[in-house]
């Protein structure tokens, strides 16, 4: 035992005025774990070992001259938090000291093959044939199954060139400085990968200059994944298995020669990537899909099986997260565009036919005579596992069997559509733009939403949707639906709304809790309503039992609010500029017109009294106007013929109205 490091726990010991115990306290822990690791050892059929020092505080057990049948290591050792307290948890990649390289070797995982020019293994129990014959791409077992059997401390390759080929893309990788820790039957604890970099050729002559800066990662499997690329899975119901951890990669730039586009990303994230392979190994569906003869006018039953294929290839695959961050793309100049940005985008929760989130962050479009902006664009909650249910069902019954699908069954429900910080300022080559004399378009968004849930038919059973801020300026426009706007003075719109509805199943109601907007300088409305015996076949019925349901939905009751900001009397001031009037004159008509036609139109109906005398309070002082509507039995659609006759629609319901409360 070291001095050096006995003395601070004696140290402690004394300090704690138990020094004596403490010291044989630490000398016993040792010789126990000591007696138990050789214990263990003496178990293991055809096993010995020379000196075994096992120190149960740091946990570090070293064992000296340990031989097996066809096997001799001159020193072991392990660290483990937990060895002092099991001998029996000595990892397998840290058991032993051999070492094993190979020279000129080449994997080949399906449609991409990698070449070593050189790989070292340390702590291994692999000579170097063994890891020669590992590799060797005429070996006769699969490579899936060569790897699940390698288990090493460490790897390192200075070098690997690997080369991909799919249909008339030829690619070329080189990696730089791998380094892979703790291998354990083909499942690597964690890498590091200095750098990469690619060429690709694409079809239209095109070249791609690809660099990858520092990559890493913890627990990867690679056996699993080559399992992915190259064979074919038994079991339909064969579970995904966690391929990935994660991984991060540090600086990512393209560059096109032809174009001259550049493309450069910041970094990189991965997160908890799963697979299982697919029924047809993947390297046979990518060789499909690069077959461009094969891809040609295909038969009803080639379309079938590519579907399905491709179906399948989406099921074995989920993730996490991956996201790229500080994304800057970069045009020739001379274009209509410079260059564009984007701050963040990921894609989340991808698993089971869902996906969690789809987002982009912080994007601008720069032009040598514009802009574009968004602060976010997102879609969450995107579910199409139906989607896919009914296409695989559909497959199974021929592809001609989708003439007769009911097309709702092929809408993807979603959570929500997310909008924020939009920034527009672009020219307007056709002229109608609303800003310059129609020469461009200016507009903003604060934010936008649209959540939908408890979906029929594809439709969204509940749904709420709100707009906040979006302005725009009118002041130059020529659109001739502004020019009343312009004439008032209006130099901007300033709008926000909002739109909140759900249906009951139990009580068959469609309900319109709140539809409202505002607009600043102009004002406010609110409308809420109710329809009764809107049954679910509305939702999910065929087309005849729709036009029924919607023949026999009722109207229950409806409220009207508008708030006045100062349309009424910009109208006003307009209205009696054009008539060469005051606006007390014009007001003091409207009034009279009011008292006289709402009475005579509604044929002096109960409710008419009150609505002419809240219009008139509401002209005299235009503040705020409410009416409402309901009825106790239902509104049907006959009863809306009425409408050409107010009077005795007015006789079917109770109407309220006010004005300024």
């Amino acid at each position: 035992m070291s001095p050096v490091r006995r003395s601070p726990l004696f140290a402690l010991g004394l300090l704690a005025g138990a020094s004596g115990l403490a010291f044989a306290a630490y000398e016993a822990a040792g010789v126990v774990a000591t007696a138990q690791v050789r214990s263990a050892l003496a178990h293991m059929p055809g096993v010995t070992a020379g000196a075994v020092n096992a120190d149960a505080w740091s946990g570090r057990v070293t064992i000296e001259g340990l031989s097996a049948p066809g096997l001799s290591v001159g020193r072991l050792s392990v660290v483990s938090a937990q060895a002092r307290l099991l001998p029996s948890l000595i990892a397998p990649a840290f058991a032993l000291d051999g070492t094993a390289s190979a020279e000129n070797v080449t994997l080949d995982a399906g449609f991409i093959k990698y070449k070593f020019k050189k790989i070292e293994a340390t702590g291994t129990a692999m000579s170097n044939d063994e890891l020669a014959a590992l590799l060797d791409v005429n070996s006769p077992a699969p490579l899936a199954e060569r790897l699940e059997k390698f288990t090493a401390a460490a790897v390192t390759a200075p070098e690997i060139e690997a080369e991909m080929s799919m249909g008339a893309m030829q690619q070329s990788v080189t990696y730089r400085d791998l380094k892979m820790l703790n291998i354990v039957k083909g499942k690597v604890g964690s890498f590091s990968v200095g750098a990469m970099e690619q060429t690709a050729k694409t079809p239209d002559g095109e070249t791609m200059h690809i660099h990858v800066g520092a990559m890493s990662g913890d627990n990867i499997d690679i056996a699993g994944s080559v399992r992915f690329m190259t064979t074919a899975r038994t079991d339909d119901n064969e579970p995904l298995a966690v391929v990935q951890e994660s991984m991060v990669v540090d600086g990512y730039s393209v560059e096109l020669e032809k174009s001259g586009v550049s493309f450069k990303i910041g970094t990189v994230t991965g997160r908890d990537l799963k697979m299982r392979p697919m029924k047809t190994p993947l390297k046979d569906f990518v060789a499909l899909l690069s077959d461009k003869k094969a891809m040609e006018n295909p038969d009803p039953e080639t379309i079938a099986r590519n579907a399905g294929m491709a179906l399948d290839f989406v099921s074995c695959l989920e993730f996490g997260l991956l996201e790229a961050r500080d994304i800057t793309v970069k045009l020739p100049p001379g274009g209509e565009v410079n260059s564009v940005k984007l701050g963040r985008f990921g894609v989340s929760g991808w698993a089971d036919g869902k996906i969690g989130e789809y987002a982009f962050e912080n994007f601008e479009l720069d032009a040598p005579d514009g802009h574009a902006r968004f602060g976010e664009f997102a879609l969450r909650g995107f579910n199409y596992k139906h989607v896919l249910d009914a296409v695989n069902e559909h497959l199974a019954q021929g592809i001609e069997s989708f003439e007769s699908a009911d097309p709702r069954s092929f809408i993807p429900t979603l959570d929500q559509i997310a909008v924020a910080g939009v920034d527009l300022d672009v020219p307007d080559k056709k002229g109608a733009g609303n800003s310059a004399n129609g020469k461009r378009i200016t507009m903003a968004l604060g934010k936008a939403e649209i959540n939908g849930s408890n979906y029929l038919g594809g439709v969204p059973t509940s749904l709420n949707a709100a707009v906040d801020n979006f302005t725009m300026d009118i002041a130059n426009s020529t659109d001739p639906q502004l020019k009343d706007f312009i004439a008032m003075g209006i130099k901007k719109f300033d709008m926000s709304a909002k739109v909140d509805l759900a249906w009951s199943e139990a009580a068959e109601t469609l309900t319109l809790r709140q539809a409202s907007g505002k607009m600043a300088d102009i004002g406010a409305v609110t409308l809420t309503a109710t329809l009764g015996n809107v049954s679910k076949e509305i939702f999910t019925g065929g087309k005849d039992e729709i036009e029924a349901a919607a023949l026999g939905t009722l109207f229950k009751d409806a409220d009207f609010r508008f708030e006045n900001a100062g349309i009424v009397e910009k109208g006003l001031e307009m209205e009696a500029k054009k008539q060469k009037k005051t606006a007390d004159a014009l007001k003091k008509e409207a009034v009279g017109v009011a008292g006289a036609a709402i009475p005579a139109m509604l044929k002096n109906a109960p409710a008419a009294k009150d609505i002419a005398a809240a219009v008139i309070k509401f002209i005299n002082s235009p503040k705020s106007f409410h009416i409402g509507a309901k009825s106790a039995d239902g509104l049907g659609i006959a009863d809306f013929a009425l409408l050409n006759d107010p009077a005795a629609l007015l006789k079917k319901l109770a109407v309220v109205a006010s004005a300024n409360d």
